[in-house]
């Protein structure tokens, strides 16, 4: 049987969230969540692609992994800041004002 390894916990990782900045206005922590572990939260106030002039609030909870050490977790929200970027791509880029890949849209996180 392999050994268990170490995971860092809650107060380690906001403690490493404490030195991590991202772009102005992006707020990130971490709870205990009552039934899924460590929640990674990162808030912040976007435009809205659907309405123009208007902006809306991102309030994104991710469930992690045990994170062994600091580069595993910044690879780790490298990674989650990616496929939200990735989303707010999908609303943006449109043709003729309507979004071509809409994150929304019924099946759209399928690969058919």
């Amino acid at each position: 049987m392999l050994p268990l390894r170490a995971t860092l916990s809650t107060a380690d990782l906001q403690t490493i969230l404490d030195r991590v900045t991202y772009k102005p206005g992006w707020l990130f922590r971490i709870y205990d969540g009552r039934w899924e572990g460590q929640h990674l939260v990162i808030t912040t106030v976007v435009p809205d692609a659907m309405h123009p002039g208007q902006t809306t609030t991102l309030d994104v909870h991710s469930s992690l992994p045990p994170m062994r050490d600091e580069s595993q977790f910044l690879e780790w929200i490298a990674w989650r800041l990616g496929r939200i970027e990735n989303h707010e791509m999908r609303e943006f880029l449109q043709l003729d004002g309507e979004s071509l890949f809409n994150p929304h849209a019924e099946y759209a996180d399928r690969d058919l």
